[in-house]
């Protein structure tokens, strides 16, 4: 299933002014356009009521920076236009902002291991000596003795005499110190939002933006030598600025170099939890919308579809070598311990709020047709994810549109289905999809 409901409160009560919040999960940075193309069908949806007036906005590595749009008051279709140069308010995301190389790194790592290595025999040799005063006679002893009787016990003994005169603090360095610690660097992300921020005169501070909009934005991340969950927001952590939290959310373990804050190194924010849904209910939000874009791939359902139409070559995920493995690895572990947290709501005795979670679906062919990591073709990503979020929603309308209204939002499908067709005519026209999907209005 697309959507998972976690229903509590009571729905014969009408609660409008109680507190809404946004959840925006992870998934691949680079796969902004389907995520925003999502956000646009689901926003659609939606006739009374907008994603930019929610009360509370969590983002959580890549979604920190829907979250941070949304909450400075950016429409999924300014978003959009942002995308492909279009947008008068922000400049065009170019890919380059994701994929600029660690080139410090590339360079630095192997010239310091070089000179490590080029001096650690000498270094040896000169704690040798300066040791002997303290530790001279014993290690001769030991020497000769191991020269006189060279068995396995006498060697170890004199390796554990230099281990502890020479090697204790000194081991060789390893080869995997050339390595960097992330393919890419997202700095110039950062001062994408930065620039961006400033340019439509907005605020890049976490307070500050609570007190102007009145909306609070939360971003999370994790301290990579702690393995501590570090939040940001108006009423957590707030010395550092929201475009310095958003590149440390994102930061991919891997993909990207940890970014440092102060005298920390920060990674992912979806490495210690996957939504933070307990941060929501903290924060007292009533009803919680959750929109998690990163799912396993259910491989048994979607070849059999793809068997149906005559167009299955794999069986397995094997097949796609090592970064499919992972990838659904990944994706599992994220999935799982996000409906892991849905299933302990579900059982509370104190929670009375609603959330609602919205994935793609097990035989969701727009999403499983999707390379998170490509940067090309943006509109036909948009429409994707808009296809998969109608199409996910479209499973529980009336039990989404019943829990929403007790929060005064109203539902209609009207506006979405009519979009939907537009986008499915005989010959689609980039034109006409494009002002589908970035005019914001009904077509």
């Amino acid at each position: 299933m697309g959507i998972t409901i976690v229903q509590k409160s009571d729905l014969k009560k009408k609660k409008p002014k109680a507190k809404k919040a946004l959840v925006l999960a992870g998934g691949a940075l680079t796969g902004a356009a389907f995520k925003i193309g999502g956000l646009k069908a689901f926003n659609d949806y939606l006739t009374n009521f907008k994603l930019n007036q929610f009360d509370i906005y969590l983002g959580i590595s890549s979604g920190s920076l829907l979250a941070t749009s949304l909450m400075g008051g950016l429409t999924p279709e300014e978003m959009l236009k942002s995308l492909d140069g279009t947008s008068r308010k922000f400049s065009k995301l170019e890919p380059w902002h994701f994929y600029w190389p660690n080139w410090e790194e590339f360079w630095s790592r192997p010239i310091r291991y070089t000179v490590r290595a080029s001096t650690w025999i000498p270094g040896l040799v000169w704690r040798l000596i300066t040791k002997l005063p303290t530790k001279g006679n014993g290690l001769q002893n030991l020497f000769w003795d191991f020269i006189k009787h060279p068995t396995v016990s006498q060697y170890n003994l004199l390796w554990e005499m230099v281990e502890e005169s020479a090697l204790a603090d000194h081991p060789f360095p390893s080869l995997l110190e050339c390595l960097p610690s992330g393919v890419f660097d997202n700095s110039p992300l950062e001062r994408y939002l930065r620039n961006n921020i400033k340019k439509n005169h907005m605020t890049n501070d976490f307070k500050l933006a609570s007190r102007l909009g009145g909306k609070k934005l939360y971003i999370t991340a994790m301290t990579l030598d702690g393995a501590q969950e570090v939040v940001f927001g108006p009423d957590e952590r707030h010395d550092v600025t929201i475009s310095k939290a958003v590149q440390a959310s994102s930061a991919m373990p891997g993909f990207y170099k940890p970014v440092k804050i102060g005298d920390e190194y920060f990674v992912d924010g979806g490495v210690k939890h996957t939504a933070n849904l307990d941060l929501m209910v903290e924060k007292g939000a009533g009803l919680i919308i959750c929109y998690n874009p990163f799912r396993p791939y259910e491989n048994k359902t979607f070849v059999e579809g793809l068997s149906k139409r005559g167009q299955v070559k794999s069986k397995s995920l094997t097949e796609g070598g090592l970064f499919s493995v992972l990838n659904q690895f990944f994706r599992t572990v994220f999935h799982t311990r996000l409906h892991a947290a849905l299933k302990h709501f579900q059982k509370s005795t104190t929670f009375d709020g609603d959330i609602i979670l919205i994935e793609p679906r097990a035989d969701d062919q727009a999403f499983f047709s999707m390379n998170p990591f490509a940067l090309g073709h943006r509109l036909h990503a948009a429409q994707l994810g808009f296809e998969s979020v109608r199409n996910s929603i479209e499973e529980k309308y009336e039990e989404i549109a019943a829990i929403l209204s007790t929060y005064g939002i109203k539902m209609s499908r009207a506006n979405v289905e009519q979009e939907y067709r537009k986008m499915h005519k005989k010959k689609p026209d980039p034109f006409m999809l494009q002002k589908i999907l970035e005019e914001g209005k009904k077509v």
